[in-house]
């Protein structure tokens, strides 16, 4: 079971990885500012979550077997290049998107932890996915990308 939970925890680092970086694109190709500074926020809080899931203590996690093999390891991620994305309501609409995911993963990962740091870890994180979300929604409807 540890052996499944790197591998969906290494899933959950390479998205921060990504996140983290296609949100300093997208804050770079911004011209507007109060985009530019929340896309650059946001990318140092997946930065934060990456370090923080790689310092994850395995060798005292405890699982519950049967949640922690519901969850899909696989690496389904879209490496979508910023090229790809026809406007700002796109990536609002991607980004807003792929927070939910994630908000879904940590949640899941905390429901199949016995030990309570592990699952406040993850409890953590899903809230912090969550203000990700709530932030891009009020962002995206305040300069009027989305509706």
């Amino acid at each position: 079971m540890i052996e499944h939970l790197k591998d969906v925890i290494n899933m959950a680092i390479k998205e921060e990885e990504y996140f983290q970086g296609i949100y300093r694109k997208f804050a770079v190709n911004s011209d507007n500012p109060s985009v530019k500074a929340l896309f650059n926020k946001l990318a140092e809080q997946e930065k934060l979550h990456k370090e923080r899931l790689q310092s994850f203590d395995f060798e005292n996690s405890d699982v519950i077997t049967e949640k922690i093999q519901d969850i899909d390891a696989k690496d389904d991620l879209l490496l979508t290049p910023v090229s790809e994305f026809k406007d700002m309501k796109n990536i609002f609409e991607f980004a807003i998107e792929n927070e939910i995911k994630a908000q879904k993963l940590y949640t899941s990962l905390a429901a199949a932890m016995n030990n309570e740091k592990a699952r406040e870890l993850f409890e953590l994180l899903a809230k912090e996915e969550k203000g990700h979300e709530q932030l891009l929604k009020q962002e995206g409807k305040a300069v009027g990308f989305l509706d």
